[in-house]
Order: structure tokens, then sequence, then C-alpha cells
């Protein structure tokens, strides 16, 4: 699972390579995140400590989503990137 967040809420402590505008530990080459536009798109399972109370304001991708997950309805849908 993915979360977004404005650049300047995230704090990244601890060295970070890019390319292709994907961020990634040099040591494991494990992914850190996309940044662009001014947005974060973080792994949760990637932090520290993961917020617990993280309540999604969109999806992307809905197109994809397996059968078994079911629609947010609360959430606006997109079925690719939004923008795209």
């Amino acid at each position: 699972m993915f979360a977004v967040w404005p650049v300047e809420a995230l704090e990244i402590a601890g060295e970070m390579h890019t390319y292709a505008k994907r961020s990634f530990c040099p040591k494991c080459g494990g992914r850190i995140g996309w940044f662009r536009n001014g947005e974060a798109e973080i792994m949760i399972g990637g932090l520290d400590t993961a917020p617990s109370s993280l309540s999604p304001d969109y999806e992307l991708w809905v197109g994809r989503r397996e059968d078994w997950l079911h629609r947010l309805e609360w959430a606006g849908q997109y079925e690719g990137d939004r923008g795209a």
C-alpha cells in the first residue's frame, strides 16, 4: 500500500538515491518513494513507524483493483494517476 503526502510533511533520515523519479536505498535497493509535483508517494511498509490514523481521500488505478477489495465509497476514484 502506498500513501501520498506533501513533500514538506515528510522527514527522511539517511541516504537516498533517485533514478527515473523513483527514490531508493543505495545499500539494499529498497524503494523509498516517488517524488513529483510537490508530493511524496511512499510505501507504507517502508516507514519505521506507519501512521495508524490514515484515511484515504482518493484511490488510484481502480481498474486494477482486486475483486476482493471493496471500493472506498467516500474516496475519489481514478482509473490511473490523478491528472493523467
